[in-house]
């Protein structure tokens, strides 16, 4: 009987097979053209394992649970790295393998106190800022630790961390100094840009692909720009609370196609601007896992936020304990993924 019963449930489930179903969550809305797409919701390891037969019975124990996601990071390969302030851990995303690691190993996993951003070079290591440390961990695809970074001789603390993939440069911004300093990957300082008149609180910067640094100043609710020698070029954004305005911004990224994402965790939603600083597009609004009311796409003080090599946008939606994924609809990824229409 029990032989008929696990024959009968595995046929079933491989005549059931993945079912394509119409994509529903875009922004902007229809009827208007879809520029970003939600992907997936990630509250902890549940949420990629694959379920065995017997855990359909007596449960699975998880264990990793996010508690306060502050920075994310993923390689564009079925791999993301998720720091937890909360917990002071850092786990590895592996999609392919369908489970979540310690970065690092057991050894990196120790050595975390405070961990406060996370960024990905252009052969798919991940670099984990430690804001008390004020130390940078590197580590590669297979999690295996390459080196590990001591840069405070030069900085006060380090916030949401980026990587220049073309100049192999690692950009570090440090709230407390008032400055943005590059350094080589492998830990030696090649300049600081003090941005004296312009910062406040820089505490995230992303690199476009022609150099371009972007910088999130938290307390000036703007996003500033300079050029890859160093040169201010504009602010983008005003602190208001209309579509478009910024009030906290703890969070910036770019994509593929050069338009400038900020996160705002008082705003609690995702703004997308061109060069220019013109409005694109605002992604979300308040959504608290507190009233129960967690929808797709809603945030409760969205924190870190990065983009991969595929235009796909990871975003720490920190106070709803999880990571959520968009994807930016280029004209490439709409031809290999064209949405469907929902049948009358």
């Amino acid at each position: 009987m029990l032989f008929l019963l696990l024959t009968t449930l595995l046929t079933a489930c491989a005549q059931q097979g993945v079912v394509k179903v119409p994509r529903r969550f875009f922004w902007p809305p229809e009827p208007d053209e879809p520029r970003v797409e939600w992907i997936a919701t990630y509250f902890g390891d549940l949420d990629i394992k694959e379920k065995s037969f017997m855990s359909e019975f007596i449960g699975d124990d998880t264990s990793v649970t996010l508690q306060r996601p502050i920075s994310v990071a993923g390689d564009g390969e079925g791999c993301f790295v998720v720091a937890d302030q909360e917990t002071g851990i850092v786990s590895m995303f592996n999609l392919n393998k369908k489970n979540v690691f310690p970065f690092g190993g057991a050894v990196g996993a120790a050595d975390f106190r405070k961990p406060s951003g996370v960024a990905v070079d252009g052969e798919g290591n991940f670099y984990v800022a430690d804001g008390s440390t004020r130390k940078v961990f590197v580590v590669n695809r297979e999690n295996s630790l390459l080196r590990v970074l001591d840069l405070s001789e030069h900085v006060r603390t380090i916030g949401a961390l980026a990587v220049d993939r073309v100049r192999g440069d690692l950009v570090i911004p440090d709230a407390k100094g008032g400055k943005v300093l590059y350094f080589s990957l492998t830990g030696e300082l090649r300049r600081t840009l003090e941005g004296k008149g312009y910062f406040s609180f820089p505490n995230a910067v992303a690199v476009a692909s022609d150099g371009t640094l972007l910088i999130a100043d938290s307390f000036n609710a703007v996003i500033l720009r300079f050029s890859a020698e160093g040169k201010y070029l504009s602010s983008i954004g005003k602190r208001g609370d209309s579509p478009g305005d910024l009030a906290l911004v703890t969070g910036v990224a770019v994509d593929s196609e050069g338009h400038i994402y900020a996160t705002d965790g008082r705003l609690h939603n995702v703004t997308l601007f061109d060069k220019d600083g013109n409005t694109l597009l605002v992604v979300g609004g308040q959504h608290s896992i507190a009233t129960g009311n967690i929808g797709r796409g809603g945030f409760q003080v969205p924190q870190g936020i990065s983009i991969d090599k595929n235009d796909r946008i990871y975003v720490a939606d920190s106070f709803n304990r999880r990571v959520q994924v968009f994807q930016y609809l280029t004209k490439r990824y709409l031809n290999e993924h064209p949405i469907l229409q929902p049948k009358p």
